[in-house]
């Protein structure tokens, strides 16, 4: 006896205009990046961190940058206010030199922020405390989700046991957050999409960098709508441990219309 065939559900399919809508903001958020407009006035604060899109940062606002960021700022000729930084120290496999100057970061006079003491280096103690407090969800994946949880803290005060916007910051613009390796994707995303979520509750905006997997779906379209199961994992994200090399580019990664900068190049 031959198994039985599951009957297709003709509501799990998108009518065809509701797929041409997806289509189009697809293609838009590919060209322009993703982004929610803020609902409160203020002003842009720029979070910047070390993946592709970091090309197109155009440093027009106040700017954050995290780990060695500050050596894209000098070639760039650009700066930055605060720096986070949450690791002690971390070594290069081959050489074991150390990845952080910590000297040449106090010559730049950023305003180091760290999870962590450390003896000899002048630098903030990121407040986890009062941040948890005010936003009681521990979900910090990587520092990125730091520097959003403390913008967010740096522009709210509790107004009878409710959290409310105050400013400055009413829209925060990440460049250089692209998720496109196998750990970030499947570890980090989460974290930064849950906190511009409450970022969006705040009524402040967002914006991310074309090229940036930040809030789409493991398929390619929303939950319960038909895809192709060879669309999974469209881009390769969970198989991937590094960037693609030119040569992947100009091959195989052509097919896959991810319109990631992987040259950085100052837009």
């Amino acid at each position: 006896m031959p198994p039985l065939q599951p009957k297709k559900d003709p509501s799990m399919k998108m009518t065809k205009e509701a797929a041409d809508d997806f289509i189009k903001w697809v293609k838009r958020s590919a060209q322009e990046g993703k982004k929610c407009p803020p609902r409160v006035e203020g002003r842009d604060l720029i979070i910047l961190a070390m993946g592709p899109s970091r090309g197109q940062c155009p440093f027009d606002a106040e700017t954050w940058g995290l780990n060695t960021t500050y050596v894209m700022t000098e070639e760039f000729e650009e700066d930055m206010t605060k720096l986070f930084i949450v690791h002690k120290q971390v070594y290069a496999l081959k050489s074991g030199n150390p990845y952080f100057n910590w000297e040449h970061i106090e010559e730049k006079g950023y305003e180091l922020i760290t999870t962590h003491r450390m003896k000899g280096v002048k630098s903030k103690l990121f407040p986890m405390k009062r941040i948890s407090e005010r936003f009681p969800i521990g979900f910090f994946s990587d520092t990125i989700t730091y520097m959003i949880a403390y913008a967010l803290y740096k522009s709210t005060k509790e107004v009878d046991g409710k959290v409310v916007y105050t400013g400055p910051y009413n829209n925060l613009r990440l460049y250089g957050v692209d998720m496109q390796e196998g750990e970030e994707y499947e570890y980090e995303k989460g974290g930064i999409e849950y906190w511009l979520g409450i970022a969006q509750g705040l009524g402040i905006g967002w914006s991310v960098g074309y090229g940036s997997t930040l809030f789409d779906t493991y398929g390619g379209v929303p939950y319960g709508q038909t895809f192709n199961k060879g669309r999974l994992d469209p881009k390769g994200l969970l198989r991937r441990t590094r960037p693609p090399t030119q040569e992947e580019i100009d091959g195989e990664h052509r097919e896959v219309k991810h319109n990631a900068p992987w040259k950085i190049i100052r837009q």
